[in-house]
């Protein structure tokens, strides 16, 4: 890549490791945006690396892409356990944990009314866990029954 008279300054702050200037990173989003230009020729007509290049230009297409709706461009399979079923598993983990019993998956798909057949299992799990479900530990000792506590009661 050759590098002339005005453009030292640029290669001096690269190496020096600062930012690139604003002016200089609209070129190569524009280049790739609007001609078939590959990274490598859009780099020597910038007179920045491959790299920066394609960081620039993937940034300003994830730009883009955030900014449309991103409903209509969802990829994957399609979800399995819909909004609805999801606030009810929420519903039901928080009633279960109030409680104080010991918590399963099928013990919540019980309490919410939501059938395995939806899903399987580790899909229910998997769901909880994104909510943020992810740290209840069961209790390895059950509660105390009124039986237990009449006894300790006698005891102490």
């Amino acid at each position: 890549m050759l590098i002339g008279q005005g453009n030292k300054e640029l290669l001096r702050s690269w190496c020096l490791g600062e930012k690139i200037p604003a002016k200089q990173r609209v070129k190569p989003s524009f280049f790739k945006e609007n001609t078939r230009f590959s990274l490598r020729e859009i780099a020597q007509i910038c007179h920045i690396s491959n790299s920066s290049v394609a960081r620039i230009s993937h940034l300003s297409t994830t730009r883009t892409s955030l900014s449309t709706n991103s409903s209509s461009r969802k990829v994957g399979w399609p979800r399995k356990i819909t909004e609805r079923d999801g606030r009810a598993l929420c519903r039901a983990l928080e009633r279960l944990q109030a409680g104080g019993a010991n918590m399963t998956v099928k013990n919540v798909l019980k309490e919410s009314e939501t059938s395995l057949k939806v899903a399987h299992r580790l899909t229910f799990s998997r769901f909880l866990n994104e909510k943020g479900y992810v740290y209840f530990v069961a209790r390895r000792k059950g509660l105390v029954s009124e039986k237990g506590r009449k006894l300790r009661l006698k005891y102490a």
